[in-house]
């Protein structure tokens, strides 16, 4: 399995970035602003990264995202203060019925209502960063993903 410390990252930590990582089981987000007002501050687990260090998760909620004009919500958004990167679980975006393709060096990202959501290249360091344009209002619609 392949392994990249989230600690060490050699990115530096970017607010409206969000790595994403097939590796995550939870989507994970560095800053607590970004939550909507459904955050559950009495959610509390550890997560283990893949450098074998474990962080403690402070809560859980989602997190609404403006990305290439539209709104994006992700639920179920782990809280963790100590981590560098927000990330996002390619796994649990499947869940979601994200759909995922490789082609021509792009990963490209695909909503079941939308279409096409994001074309990202890879970093220099392997890895597909979401940019996105800020955080959405409350009383923003979103695409749940």
């Amino acid at each position: 399995m392949a392994s990249f410390d989230h600690q060490k990252s050699i990115l530096s930590p970017i607010r409206k970035a969000w790595l994403l990582d097939s590796g995550c089981f939870n989507h994970i987000c560095r800053d607590r602003q970004m939550f909507s007002d459904d955050f559950d501050a009495s959610f509390s687990t550890m997560v283990r990264l893949s450098n074998n260090t474990r962080m403690r998760v402070a809560g859980k909620g989602s997190v609404k995202v403006i990305a290439n004009g539209s709104c994006y919500l992700f639920s179920d958004v782990y809280y963790v203060p100590g981590i560098i990167n927000n990330l996002l679980s390619v796994g649990q975006l499947q869940e979601k019925g994200v759909m995922f393709s490789f082609k021509d060096g792009m990963f490209i990202v695909f909503h079941p209502q939308r279409g096409k959501i994001a074309s990202l290249k890879m970093s220099t360091n392997r890895m597909y960063i979401l940019q996105t344009d800020g955080n959405a209002t409350n009383e923003d619609v979103c695409f749940e993903c």
